[in-house]
């Protein structure tokens, strides 16, 4: 990986805290941005903040120009309920993606056989949820709008705010010990 950058993003610190705060990489912060040099690899995790609205304005302002480079390497890294019979505190990486009517497939050498479904709205809400496994509130947007992201998602939660957050720090660990691992590959 030398001479390459690895841009991360994230809706929220706390699902990277223990890559910024946990590693012996020292992230610099600009306001939405924490960069480092490991070693040759340029390092950007970017906190875009939880939902659609931000996803289309982050990308817009802060992404567009910078897509396009073959010696860089996406990822969308965070968390996501479970509404299947998937364990929770796993990676997943799901290969379909879904929002509303809409459906993207990927195919990397992460992708996971898991459907997701991003929703705007309380799960609650009246969705068909047929052969999804996953949900989120970002992902679709993230992978609709950046080229060649690969979600890397750890599940939290069974619908349940309180077992989320019980979870938020293990899978911050879990996102740390695959990026160290992605750093050492």
């Amino acid at each position: 990986m030398d001479n390459t950058k690895i841009i991360i993003f994230s809706a929220s610190i706390k699902e990277v805290n223990a890559i910024l705060y946990q590693t012996n990489i020292k992230f610099i912060k600009n306001g939405n941005l924490f960069s480092a040099i490991y070693k040759s690899i340029d390092i950007q995790i970017y906190i875009t903040g939880i939902g659609i609205d931000t996803i289309i304005f982050f990308h817009n302002f802060h992404i567009k120009n910078s897509e396009n480079d073959s010696k860089n390497f996406y990822f969308k890294f965070g968390t996501c309920g479970v509404i299947s019979n998937i364990p929770l505190l796993n990676i997943v990486s799901p290969n379909l993606i879904h929002y509303e009517d809409k459906c993207i497939k990927l195919n990397n050498s992460y992708s996971t056989n898991n459907s997701l479904m991003t929703v705007t709205k309380k799960l609650n809400s009246v969705f068909n949820f047929s052969g999804i496994d996953l949900i989120d509130m970002e992902t679709f947007f993230v992978v609709e709008k950046i080229k060649n992201v690969i979600p890397i998602l750890v599940t939290t939660d069974y619908d349940n705010k309180n077992e989320f957050i019980n979870n938020l720090t293990k899978a911050s660990s879990i996102l740390k010990d695959f990026f160290i691992d992605l750093l050492t590959r």
